[in-house]
Parts: C-alpha cells; sequence; structure tokens
C-alpha cells in the first residue's frame, strides 16, 4: 500500500512537472555519481602534482594535455553525439562506422603531434619532446572511450555506462598518481597518464562492442557527426586556447597557477553536460509540437 502511494505521487508529480521523474532520478544518480568521482579524483591528482612538481614543469604537463584537447579535433569529436542518436534508433552500425572513421582521422593528429615533439627537440626541451612523442602513440586510442560511453548511453544503461567511465578515470588517476610519487618525471608522467587512458578506452571499447546487435546505419548521422566535429573547433578553441597561449606568452609557471584557478570550474562545467544526456533521449521520442513547447 505504502508503496502504490508513493508510485501514485510520483506519477502525479511526474504529470504536474511534464518530467519523467523516476527517469531522470535513476539516470541520474549513476552519472551525477560518476561526475562528482570524477571532480574528486581530478582534485586530488592535482594536489599531488602540487606537491610533488615544481610549477613550471606541472605547468608544461599541464600545456601537453591542452594541445591533446585542442588537436581533438582531429579524432572527430561531435560523432560521439552521432553515436549517441544512432543508439537511441537502434542503429548500431553507425557506432562501428564511427569507430572506424575516428581512429583513421586520427592517424592526422599523430603526426601532428610527432611534428610537435621533433619542434621542442629542436628547441632543446628534450623533456617535453619525448612527453608529446609518448602523447602521439597513444592518441589514435584517445577518443575511442567516448564512443562506446556514448553508445551505452543510448542504450538508457546509464549505470553501466557511469561504472566504466568511473573505472576508467579511477585507473588512470591511480597510474598517474602512481608514476608521479614513484618517478617524478614528466616523460614518466606523461607515459602513465596518456597511455593509461589508452588501455582504459581499448577496454571499454571492447565491452560496448559485445553489445552491438544489428548493422544497421545512417549516413545522415556520421555526416551529422563530422559537421559536429567542425564547430566543436569553436567550443575546443575557447576552451583550450587560453592554457595554449598563456605557456607561449607568458611562462609555464603561470600556465600551472592558471591551471590550478579552473580546475573547479571547469568540472562544474562538465558536471551540467550530463542533463543535456537524459534528456536528448526524451527529445527524440516526443512529437514536434510537444518538442517546440517544452524547448
Amino acid at each position: 500500500m505504502v508503496k502504490k502511494f508513493i508510485n501514485n505521487r510520483i506519477d502525479q508529480t511526474s504529470s504536474l512537472l511534464g518530467l519523467d521523474i523516476p527517469y531522470f532520478l535513476k539516470g541520474g544518480f549513476w552519472l551525477f555519481s560518476a561526475n562528482l568521482i570524477s571532480i574528486v579524483g581530478g582534485i586530488y591528482l592535482s594536489s599531488v602534482f602540487s606537491r610533488v612538481w615544481p610549477k613550471d614543469v606541472y605547468g608544461q604537463f599541464s600545456f601537453l594535455t591542452s594541445i591533446v584537447a585542442l588537436l581533438g579535433i582531429t579524432s572527430l569529436t561531435g560523432m560521439g553525439e552521432a553515436v549517441f542518436q544512432g543508439s537511441i534508433e537502434n542503429r548500431d552500425g553507425v557506432y562501428k562506422n564511427a569507430l572506424k572513421k575516428v581512429f583513421i582521422v586520427s592517424i592526422l593528429g599523430l603526426f601532428i603531434l610527432v611534428a610537435g615533439a621533433f619542434y621542442f627537440f629542436l628547441r632543446n626541451n628534450s623533456n617535453l619532446g619525448y612527453s608529446v612523442l609518448a602523447a602521439s602513440l597513444a592518441f589514435p586510442f584517445y577518443s575511442l572511450g567516448s564512443l562506446a560511453i556514448a553508445f551505452i548511453k543510448g542504450k538508457k544503461n546509464f549505470r553501466l555506462s557511469s561504472i566504466l567511465t568511473l573505472g576508467s578515470n579511477i585507473f588512470s588517476v591511480i597510474v598517474t598518481a602512481a608514476a608521479l610519487i614513484k618517478f617524478g618525471s614528466l616523460i614518466g608522467v606523461a607515459i602513465a597518464s596518456f597511455w593509461s587512458t589508452a588501455i582504459a578506452n581499448i577496454f571499454v571499447t571492447f565491452k560496448a562492442i559485445k553489445r552491438v546487435r544489428n548493422r544497421r546505419t545512417d549516413e545522415r548521422l556520421l555526416k551529422y557527426g563530422v559537421f559536429m566535429s567542425f564547430t566543436n573547433l569553436i567550443w575546443l578553441g575557447l576552451d583550450y586556447a587560453d592554457r595554449f597561449f598563456i605557456p607561449l606568452l607568458l611562462s609555464f609557471d603561470k600556465n600551472a597557477i592558471y591551471s590550478f584557478a579552473i580546475l573547479l570550474p571547469t568540472q562544474i562545467q562538465n558536471f551540467f553536460k550530463m542533463f543535456t544526456t537524459l534528456g536528448q533521449r526524451k527529445f527524440q521520442r516526443s512529437k514536434i509540437p510537444k518538442l517546440k513547447r517544452r524547448l
């Protein structure tokens, strides 16, 4: 009786708000948990960096991560949205086709990073040169995990997607922190950080491929993913241009201070993205007149 009463109240409230409360609470719990632990992990790792490394070395590492993030345009960052939508529509072939496209195009990012490594060698900065080289070899695997997570989220399996995201983040944080404490060198930490992420992404990709149930695809979605990748260049520029130019125009010391200053706001920004993930599946099932009213 109590359970029935509670369910009736929830249904009434959902009807009043025009919101599927059980869906948003259940899915939101897992996405919220994953985001919260990622925030804590990021803050912990940054605190370890501040204790072990001088500011200029951390500034170089932050510069390196910004370069890799900025080169995300070469790994078709918008393809995750196409995979998510394809998964919602039960077109699992979109995921496999997107996977191939992203891996092939990412080779371009690999060559750009290799060229960047030789640039730093010529500037007599061998530490940063070898670190960029280590990042370049891991780069083609760097974006595969996001496609896998998008595919699993499209199947409304927020629990599994959150567990995989959490596992990947925790694994990367532990490996990077261990390398930082054990070796303390920029090269060792770069190898640990980028390759732990790459290995986690490969594992997550295999988990997602096992859940593919059909070969149905949609070329329009794949073209949409390519288009969104180029429009994402604007947002990547806004997010990472400052972290690219500060070390070049000021110093790596200043870049380290700036990286710590924006740490929490950046994590909070990532946290709010989960509402888009939750809402997109509901919007996709709405008819156009109702969709316009909701928007």
